[in-house]
């Protein structure tokens, strides 16, 4: 068969491309908060899971 493309699209018994989760996926977050001094972010993920990281750690 074929090998999958990237985005993680693979063939479905018909031949038709189907998408599929996997490592070539990339979440979707949104900014919600950031403190005044910038050393905190919060984020939501598109399942609306809350992440905070420390803004020093972003590159």
């Amino acid at each position: 068969g074929e090998p999958a493309a990237c985005g993680g699209a693979v063939p479905d018994e018909a031949g038709s491309r189907v998408e599929q989760p996997g490592r070539e996926r990339f979440a979707r977050f949104r900014n919600l908060y950031e403190s005044r001094d910038g050393s905190l972010c919060v984020f939501e993920d598109e399942h609306g899971h809350l992440v905070a990281v420390d803004a020093s750690k972003l590159a």
